[in-house]
């Protein structure tokens, strides 16, 4: 019969539950550096989402207005708007929450064709959409005009948005260094806005409209925290006075 030296050991059972607990701890540790890894990442991925939907807001927004007034038949802009001989005006709607920009893009004295005749709205409701309307609508300005193109209908073009910071204005309108009445740099200032029509400015103030400052305001719940993203942008609209 062969006896076990002193010297000589086998694994414990206590040994084995110091080990089970040991890897336990571990992996608990692990799970819970990948669940936070986790967290980071989609966290990091909302927040980019968020950005990404204010800014191509703002971008769309801003190249329909920089190409405002575009006018190669010379039409003698902000008269009277007739059914053959229409008189463009560079901003046909200027409001607070909304803006329609007409731009005869392709010369042919009408603003039938695509992002020749575009607006923007936003219903003032937190998280509502801000919406783009190519074309006129039934009970919008110049609807049923031979040379204005029907309306699409609205579509979104960023979604939940929401009330820029101190109440400012989502467009603001100023005059530039050839105002006609010699006032460069002032604010026109539109009725309070509308959550359904376009509160606008009178066609005497947009005619003097010489760029327009845009200010976006997205928001996004992430992991139970409301983000807002602000962007502001400067449009200059290159074919006006």
């Amino acid at each position: 019969m062969r006896r076990h030296d002193r010297g000589e050991s086998g694994t414990t059972i206590v040994e084995i539950a110091v080990g089970l607990a040991v890897g336990t701890v571990l992996v608990a540790g692990i799970l819970i550096l990948v669940e936070q890894a986790q967290k980071t990442y989609m966290h990091s991925s909302e927040v980019t989402d968020l950005q990404q939907n204010v800014r191509v807001g703002m971008d769309r927004v801003t190249h329909i207005i920089q190409a405002a007034g575009v006018n190669p038949t010379n039409d003698n802009w902000g008269g009277a708007l007739g059914t053959n001989d229409p008189a463009f005006t560079a901003f046909r709607e200027a409001g607070r929450n909304c803006v329609r920009v007409y731009a005869d893009l392709d010369g042919d004295g009408t603003v039938q064709q695509n992002d020749e005749n575009v607006s923007f709205h936003w219903s003032t409701t937190a998280g509502a959409p801000l919406n783009e309307q190519r074309g006129t609508s039934g009970g919008q300005p110049d609807a049923g005009m031979a040379w204005v193109a029907a309306g699409t209908g609205p579509e979104e073009l960023a979604r939940d948005i929401a009330a820029n910071p101190g109440g400012t204005a989502m467009f603001q309108y100023f005059t530039g260094p050839n105002d006609p009445l010699g006032l460069p740099n002032t604010e026109l200032v539109p009725p309070a806005a509308d959550p359904v029509t376009c509160a606008t400015l009178a066609a005497a103030q947009r005619t003097r409209i010489a760029r327009v400052v845009v200010t976006l305001t997205g928001r996004a719940v992430i992991s139970g925290q409301t983000l807002t993203k602000t962007v502001t942008s400067d449009a200059r609209a290159r074919n006006v006075p």
